[in-house]
C-alpha cells in the first residue's frame, strides 16, 4: 500500500477489496474460495480437465475476462493443459462470452481467429 501510495497518482484500494477464503477442496473452491458457490453451471468445459462452463461465465462477469484468450489461456489455463490447447470449444467459450459482452457473429469469429493466432504464437505444440 505505501509503495503503491508512494509511486502513483491514485491511492492502494486493495484494503477495500473483500477477499474470498474457503475450507472447500473440490477445484471450484481451491480456485474461487466462498465465490465457488455463484458458479451455477458445473458441466465440464472437455474432457481431462476440472474445469466448467460456469467457469467460462465467472471470468466474463466478474474477472474482467475479454477474449477468449483471456479466459482459456490466462484465467483457465485450458491452453497449458488440454491436449488440443483449447482448440476444441475456442467457438462455444466465444458464443457463451457473446451476449455478456456484447459480440455479434463477426466479432465471435474475431475472437476465435486471435484465439488461436495466440495458440500459435505462445503455446507451440
Amino acid at each position: 500500500k505505501q509503495v503503491v501510495d508512494r509511486l502513483t497518482r491514485t491511492h492502494c484500494r486493495t484494503h477495500q477489496l473483500t477477499l474470498f477464503a474457503t475450507h472447500g477442496r473440490d477445484p471450484l473452491s481451491r480456485a474461487y474460495g466462498s465465490q465457488a458457490a455463484l458458479i451455477a453451471d458445473r458441466a465440464p468445459l472437455m474432457d481431462g480437465l476440472s474445469y466448467v462452463w460456469g467457469e467460462v461465465d465467472h471470468a466474463a462477469g466478474a474477472e474482467m475476462a475479454r477474449s477468449v484468450a483471456d479466459v482459456l489461456c490466462r484465467r483457465m489455463r485450458v491452453a497449458l493443459y488440454a491436449e488440443d490447447r483449447g482448440a476444441a470449444v475456442a467457438l462455444r467459450v466465444a458464443e457463451r462470452m457473446a451476449p455478456r459482452l456484447g459480440w455479434d457473429r463477426a466479432e465471435i469469429t474475431r475472437q476465435v481467429d486471435a484465439y488461436h493466432e495466440e495458440l500459435d504464437a505462445n503455446y507451440p505444440r
